[in-house]
């Protein structure tokens, strides 16, 4: 646990604090500009288009539209980083044609790409070929979506077929648009090349879903527990588990995110393996963990950045969010092998206990520790001490070494900068948060993702980001790779794996929103995708 020689007294201080994103109000820097950006992308991806007669309307890295009205060269004017990934699809087809790509995938080789092609077919009437098949076990309403547009509603078991015919030659995907609200459904024979028939075995099977899991020491009433964003359920004093009705969406797609909306009196309660997949195959998720434990605090808000330790200053990237509910959230950029588990870069999770009176502080719980044997707790031993709030906003704290030696350990943690209608600040909920300051430099902890999902895990990214627009509204484009330098020793890091965090959907450009204190994510036609308040500092 946080070894009193704190990552050898200034490399030690990395060992304690972690993650953050904070303060409220107009407290801080309010230059809201981009500072230093990731590497620049200096490569276009584009091709030939041939046979086009009329308007097509192709994607990169599914986002960034671009419509081809007239056969040519095209060219996205997004531009990549060498190495990046690239996939070309064509998301709306032309009237009365159907356009397939080839040579649309790879990576960018320190060049511009050239050599996609569209070739685009007429669909004749009356020889086109359909695709179609069965859908079973269905309850409500499922969209189906053939070759990245075409949708097709399906309200009942049974066979269904997409009115566009298909010439023969031409490849065919079906996808899902929108799961049934209480149901998932999963699909085979779902792609193929239409061969002069009709197709009609793509099967469709949907099935009902079950989200819940265990809950530990809960003696107070209130708890309640919230899915994808609606569907609270309140949980009983003494309950040992939890489930939510079959009635219970998830709001037509596979992906679960529990969240604690309301924790219950006199008790805190912390909550793990919170997201996660339903699919046919696996349609019970019942791995959530909830435990509570007895609290009185007087609440801290916002996110903090460590910034001394015994009066020196420290160079690695920690942070540590407290929540109004009696949660905290530590997480830390340390590269310190000493640490063992990820070299200490991860996060720590759990119940804090604070008296504003007499400022004594204890972390009480970790329900979950990804950064090894360094930071604020470590199996039973929890750091304790004091905490006093500086008028200027600072917090100083004096802590108790907690291998025993009786040390003090002095430690100094700065408001994040939170700049009022800026993307500049701290987002997030008592699960997770992201911090973007003014200099280019984005941090992220998520707590949510089970560690057991294939490729996603709770833990940090500490990385840069590039803007475009202003910190307003825009969109930005996310780095967490070696190629991204955070100071002369520090790079880009991301240990949430590329199916989790904000590294989900790899370096295209995300486009957002800030309304109030919210930020907002947007879909590449500006629909509402996803959104997050602001932290906010007490």
């Amino acid at each position: 646990m946080m070894r009193i020689d704190w990552m050898r007294n200034v490399a030690l201080a990395a060992t304690f604090l972690a993650l953050g994103a904070c303060g409220g109000g107009d407290d801080d820097d309010d230059d809201g500009g981009g500072g230093t950006p990731a590497p620049a992308s200096d490569y276009s991806i584009g091709g030939t288009a041939s046979g086009l007669s009329g308007s097509a309307v192709l994607q990169l890295n599914g986002a960034n539209n671009l419509t081809v009205s007239a056969s040519g060269a095209f060219a996205f004017p997004a531009r990549l980083a060498s190495g990046a990934a690239y996939a070309v699809t064509v998301l709306t087809q032309p009237a009365g044609q159907t356009c397939a790509v080839s040579s649309g995938t790879g990576n960018v080789a320190s060049a511009n790409v050239s050599s996609v092609a569209i070739d685009c077919t007429d669909v004749v009437a009356g020889s086109g070929f359909t695709v179609g098949g069965t859908v079973t076990g269905l309850s409500g309403e499922v969209v189906l979506r053939l070759n990245g547009s075409n949708d097709l509603t399906v309200n009942a078991p049974g066979s269904f077929t997409f009115p566009t015919e298909l010439a023969t030659g031409t490849a065919y995907a079906v996808t899902f648009a929108m799961h049934p609200a209480t149901q998932v459904c999963g699909i085979t024979a779902a792609n193929g090349t239409l061969a002069s028939a009709d197709v009609t075995n793509v099967a469709v099977n949907c099935t009902a879903f079950t989200i819940g899991g265990s809950v530990t020491g809960l003696n107070g009433s209130g708890l309640l527990l919230q899915l994808n964003g609606g569907n609270d359920l309140a949980v009983a004093s003494g309950s040992t588990n939890f489930t939510f009705p079959s009635t219970a969406s998830l709001g037509g797609t596979v992906v679960y995110s529990l969240h604690i909306k309301e924790q219950p009196a006199g008790q805190t309660c912390t909550i793990v393996r919170a997201v996660g997949f339903v699919v046919p195959a696996a349609p019970n998720a019942t791995t959530t963990s909830v435990v509570c434990t007895g609290n009185t605090f007087d609440p801290l808000s916002g996110t903090y950045q460590l910034t001394s330790v015994d009066g020196e200053p420290v160079t690695e990237r920690g942070f540590i969010t407290f929540y109004r509910d009696g949660t905290y959230i530590f997480a830390i950029h340390s590269d310190d092998p000493d640490c063992s588990a990820n070299n200490g870069n991860g996060l720590e999770y759990g119940v804090y206990r604070w008296n504003a009176t007499t400022k004594a502080f204890a972390f009480v719980t970790s329900a979950l520790d990804t950064n090894g044997d360094c930071g604020v707790a470590d199996g039973n031993a929890r750091l304790q001490g004091t905490i006093v709030r500086n008028a200027n906003g600072t917090l100083d704290a004096d802590f108790l070494d907690n291998n025993g030696s009786g040390d003090h350990i002095l430690v100094t943690l700065t408001a994040v900068a939170s700049t009022a209608g800026s993307l500049v600040g701290s987002w997030g909920v008592n699960q997770f948060f992201t911090t973007f300051d003014a200099s280019g430099r984005v941090f992220s902890a998520d707590t949510r993702w089970p560690v057991q999902i294939a490729a996603t895990a709770a833990g940090i990214e500490d990385g840069c980001y590039q803007l475009s627009g202003s910190t307003a509204t825009g969109s930005f484009t996310l780095d967490f790779s070696n190629t991204c330098a955070l100071s002369g020793t520090q790079f880009g890091i991301d240990t949430t794996g590329p199916a989790s965090g904000l590294s989900v959907g790899g370096n295209q450009a995300r486009a957002f929103n800030v309304s109030a204190d919210t930020l907002q994510f947007l879909s590449p036609t500006g629909v509402v995708v996803a959104a997050t308040p602001r932290i906010v500092r007490d």
